[in-house]
């Protein structure tokens, strides 16, 4: 992996894995499919591989992705607003959308 991107130090821990909690559980309520837990997994792998210091170029860009769909709807709705806090919990910001980064 190429130059990972780096989180804030002071992250809120607890705050984010409620986040993505919330939104597995929606999902799971929902009935939806593996695809729509990548996001959630690919946080939670890179959180863990790195002991909370970075995500991966590829896991940032889905962030930034889900940050702002392309498409309105009321699970994006949900989704974007929880993926935004868990934007500004990590950077200190809402990411901007990337549509992918090299080295992902």
């Amino acid at each position: 992996m190429q130059d990972p991107i780096p989180i804030k130090e002071d992250c809120p821990q607890e705050e984010v894995l409620a986040l993505i909690s919330r939104i597995v559980e929606e999902y799971r309520l929902r009935g939806r499919g593996a695809s729509t837990k990548d996001l959630p997994e690919s946080l939670l792998r890179d959180l863990d591989r790195s002991d909370w210091r970075w995500l991966s170029r590829k896991t940032y860009s889905q962030l930034s992705r889900w940050c702002y769909p392309e498409v309105p709807s009321p699970r994006n709705d949900f989704v974007q607003a929880k993926a935004r806090k868990i934007s500004q919990a990590l950077f200190g910001e809402v990411i901007p959308r990337v549509q992918g980064l090299r080295g992902a």
